[in-house]
């Protein structure tokens, strides 16, 4: 059966709730397929049997559709959970990296009947068409998990590419330049072992984006320097996007303060401080990932824990 790659929200938090761009990528790092379980239901471990309690709701969720975007086959998946499936996954849950996309991908290419192909590299109207088709039966599955869901997390997880969101509903896949190990510049995600509750954070942005001084602040500040990330890291421009970062990273420190759990914030405060490395939050934030850059990752791994580190991307 078929892998399905973790996301990651490279850049866009919250601006994309303000109507600005995002970017997000698969990371290949973490995976989850469907699996089928070699012993008795009552013989497995407790993770298996969440696993497969979890696709049950699932499935009768997606099953009591009043109307349904697509076309289910419940009678294979009905079978196949009697034969014991799960999801086998290693990507954490309730981290920002898209566990529930990957999963829904996962149930959507093995028992969604006339799925439509797309081109992936087109960034033709009728590609942006087919992309916002299937981006609407995704949210319509993940509304399950996130109660009103956009559906990028499992349209990334299935397409096992980046996508570019010029706004809610334009998107366009991309591609992003190629892992240089001998970069000067590593991109990186930072362990916070928080898991972390999405509603309560994208709750307060939006109340707060209804403020004149906040939303001035978001619109004319964060969202330009959040376009100016993703153009630069596109181009593959190291040196400008360190630059972007490190302002990035102070003024997500003024006006994301829920999004940044007492237990990161010296370690975010001591990268600003040093200039070794600098952090921003990692889709929702409040926990899960953060995500960093530095130009010097052997330090950054002594002054944060190599443990707690994994590399993105060095350019």
């Amino acid at each position: 059966m078929s892998n399905f790659h973790s996301k990651i929200l490279l850049f866009g938090e919250y601006s994309i709730v303000a109507g600005g761009k995002g970017l997000a990528i698969p990371y290949t790092a973490f995976k989850g397929q469907l699996q089928k379980a070699t012993v008795p239901v009552q013989k497995t471990s407790k993770r298996v049997q969440a696993s497969q309690e979890g696709l049950r709701l699932l499935g009768d969720y997606i099953k009591s559709l009043s109307k349904p975007l697509f076309n289910f086959d419940k009678e294979a998946f009905s079978k196949d959970m009697r034969q014991g499936m799960f999801f086998d996954s290693d990507i954490p849950q309730g981290f920002g990296l898209g566990s529930s996309g990957a999963l829904i991908a996962a149930l959507y290419h093995r028992y969604v009947l006339n799925r439509t192909a797309i081109n992936v590299d087109g960034i033709s109207q009728e590609s942006m068409d087919l992309l916002a088709k299937l981006k609407q039966h995704f949210a319509q599955i993940e509304n399950y998990f996130h109660g009103q869901s956009s559906g990028v997390d499992p349209l990334i997880c299935y397409l096992d590419a980046a996508l570019l969101m010029k706004s809610k509903t334009a998107l366009v896949t991309t591609s992003v330049p190629a892992n240089n190990p001998s970069g000067k510049f590593t991109l990186f995600l930072y362990n916070t072992y928080l898991k972390r509750q999405t509603g309560p954070l994208v709750e307060w942005f939006v109340a707060e984006l209804k403020k004149e001084a906040y939303s001035s602040l978001i619109n004319k500040d964060l969202k330009p320097l959040n376009d100016a990330c993703i153009d630069a890291f596109l181009l593959g421009d190291g040196p400008t996007l360190w630059q972007h970062i490190k302002v990035l990273s102070a003024l997500q420190q003024e006006c994301f303060v829920p999004m940044i759990p007492t237990q990161v914030q010296n370690a975010w405060m001591e990268g600003l401080r040093t200039g070794i490395y600098y952090l921003k939050i990692c889709g929702a934030g409040g926990g899960g990932f953060m995500i960093g850059m530095t130009d010097n990752f052997l330090q950054t791994q002594k002054l944060l824990g190599a443990e707690n580190l994994k590399v993105i991307i060095a350019t």
